[in-house]
């Protein structure tokens, strides 16, 4: 396969998959926004949702405050955002076309209709409550892709460069909204000592919620949300899709079927990572090492997007 037809099949994925986890950490922070709290905690919320893709900086540039309505058109709709959902999108839809003669006829028009159609709710006028229309929106659209893929992808190069770019897109995005949100709720739950209690539950519920795993989570833990739970379902479960064990072992799968001799230390490092997330525990990531292991798990998944970009692609690091 030429380089750029895997780069631009790796960045296709990781496009529609950063995409669908935007999404849902806007639904999570709207959730989180409707609880009582006060102004300086909801904003507090907002600039972590922004914090998360490390965007702070372009949006305090071209807006003069900052309220969940422009983080939410930031988000969603602005083109000067290298990470709103239209941008993600539109280079979804520009890296299928470059490679249209690699996927099935179903596979681009799942991806061309959905810009099509995203089009059309960048034109609208929406308010707070028509947002939340906008998330289920995108979701059903990025798992009908996803479902058209795997149905649709003969099990060649081409399906493992589109898994690839998932799974690792997957991953960094999971370890983001970790790192942030744990901070957040640690700050928020201090500040609302009078329900705490209450608040525990809601916030780790819609953390859990945000990505598919509040049912998951009731059918294997009994007992009530804790962050201990949390961290091992969202970080060590091999079972949970959207985990950090889950995704890696997904990247060290997909980078064993496109091995070259270029390829051998970047499965090495990957199956390393992948080996110490299914042996790890809770308990010891709840101290003051889960944050300093995010940000080292996070510069990780960029020296193997890098790494692979030199293996296989020939091509500098997209963001």
């Amino acid at each position: 396969m030429l380089s750029r037809t895997a780069d631009h099949l790796f960045w296709l994925s990781r496009y529609i998959e950063r995409a669908e986890n935007t999404i849902r950490m806007l639904d999570m922070s709207h959730q989180t926004s409707m609880m009582p709290q006060s102004l300086q905690m909801a904003q507090r919320s907002w600039r972590a949702t922004l914090e998360i893709f490390q965007i702070t900086g372009i949006f305090d540039k071209n807006y003069e405050l900052l309220n969940h309505q422009d983080v939410l058109y930031f988000m969603c709709f602005d083109q000067k955002n290298p990470c709103s959902i239209y941008n993600c999108i539109k280079n979804a839809r520009d890296n299928a076309r470059a490679v249209r003669g690699n996927l099935t006829n179903e596979l681009w028009e799942t991806i061309n209709i959905t810009w099509l159609e995203y089009q059309e709710w960048s034109d609208k006028i929406l308010t707070v409550q028509n947002y939340i229309g906008l998330y289920e929106w995108v979701k059903k659209r990025t798992n009908l892709y996803r479902g058209v893929q795997v149905n649709t992808i003969f099990q060649d190069e081409v399906y493992h460069f589109l898994n690839l770019g998932t799974f690792l897109e997957r991953a960094d995005n999971i370890a983001r909204l970790l790192d942030v949100k744990f901070y957040t709720l640690g700050v928020w739950l201090d500040d609302q000592k009078d329900i705490s209690s209450h608040a525990d539950f809601y916030h780790w519920a819609i953390v859990l919620r945000s990505v598919s795993a509040f049912e998951v989570f009731r059918r294997l833990y009994t007992e009530a949300i804790t962050p201990e739970k949390v961290i091992d379902l969202l970080i060590f479960n091999i079972e949970m899709p959207r985990s950090l064990a889950y995704s890696m072992q997904q990247v060290h799968y997909h980078l064993s079927k496109l091995s070259n001799q270029q390829s051998k230390d970047t499965e090495r490092l990957v199956g390393s990572i992948a080996s110490t997330l299914k042996y790890g525990n809770a308990p010891q990531m709840l101290s003051k090492q889960l944050h300093a292991y995010l940000a080292d798990f996070l510069q990780h998944i960029r020296l193997i997007s890098s790494k692979i970009a030199d293996n296989f692609m020939l091509t500098t690091t997209k963001i």
